[in-house]
């Protein structure tokens, strides 16, 4: 599974790829990006299978981008939004754009 990531957090991008790896020796990360824009031209250019995206982000936020890919068309990546927010207004959304998931991030603080 070809998989991209889009996280301007560096932490949780470096995360979620380790995790991805970890679970199965048939993902492959092709690429990480830091904001939607550069994210949607991969997107067209690789075809990835699954990408896996933040909400708010520089330049384009994850909802502008998964929008904007299925605008084009002829496109069969799938899309997780991961996010900080909780938000019922941004799930909603989320689901109108079709997503495969919708997972909240938890900051994690050591004891």
């Amino acid at each position: 599974m070809r998989i991209i990531i889009v996280e301007d957090e560096k932490r949780s991008s470096r995360g979620l790829k380790n995790l991805l790896l970890s679970i199965s020796e048939e993902c492959e990360v092709v690429a990480e990006v830091s904001d939607g824009q550069k994210a949607f031209e991969l997107i067209l250019c690789l075809q990835p299978d699954v990408v896996f995206t933040d909400i708010k982000m520089p330049i384009m936020d994850g909802i502008s981008m998964i929008k904007a890919v299925q605008a084009r068309g002829g496109v069969k990546t799938r899309f997780v939004i991961i996010s900080a927010y909780e938000e019922f207004e941004l799930a909603k959304k989320a689901i109108l754009c079709q997503v495969i998931d919708y997972l909240v991030k938890i900051e994690l603080t050591p004891e």
